[in-house]
């Protein structure tokens, strides 16, 4: 199971107008995961999706400038 880690992560607000800056301190929970956990969690689009959608974009517009041209 992932764990979660806090951080402290200072945070720049502004300026005064003497010319001092304003910060701010705060605590950020960060999760880490292992590996195989990590792996796990995104599947993403298959390449063979990706390429026969480009394949077929890539022919329609092969079409489009075929009839533009020669029709």
């Amino acid at each position: 199971m992932a764990q979660v880690e806090q951080k402290r992560v200072v945070e720049h607000e502004g300026t005064l107008p003497d010319g001092r800056e304003v910060k701010r301190v705060i605590n950020v929970e960060r999760t880490t995961a292992s590996p195989t956990e990590a792996r796990g969690a995104a599947t993403g689009h298959g390449a063979s999706t990706i390429l026969l959608v480009s394949l077929g974009l890539a022919f329609v517009a092969m079409l489009a400038v075929w009839y533009y041209f020669f029709a």
